[in-house]
C-alpha cells in the first residue's frame, strides 16, 4: 500500500465545516456564551451554549503563537463569571 493512499482526505466540505465552527465560536465569545480561561486556556460555554458544544467544553484551546494573549481573554473571562 502506498502511503499516500492512508493519508486522510481533506474535502471543501471539511474546510467549510470548520469555518462554520470558527464563526459560530466568535460569535458564541462576542455574546457572551463562550470565555477562554486565561490561566488555563480551558474552552467554557454558558448553560445555554453547552448542549450543543459539549464536547469542546472545558477542552484547552490551541493557541498558535501569533495569537492573541493569553492575558487578553481576562477582562472576558471576568464578565463571563463562571
Amino acid at each position: 500500500m502506498d502511503l499516500r493512499d492512508a493519508r486522510p482526505v481533506i474535502t471543501l466540505a471539511h474546510v467549510a465545516q470548520a469555518a462554520r465552527l470558527i464563526d459560530d465560536l466568535h460569535k458564541l465569545f462576542d455574546f457572551n456564551e463562550m470565555a477562554i480561561d486565561p490561566d488555563t486556556l480551558t474552552a467554557t460555554f454558558a448553560p445555554s451554549a453547552r448542549k450543543d458544544y459539549a464536547d469542546l467544553h472545558g477542552q484547552v484551546i490551541h493557541h498558535p503563537r501569533n495569537g492573541p494573549d493569553a492575558s487578553d481573554f481576562r477582562l472576558r473571562w471576568k464578565a463571563f463569571g463562571r
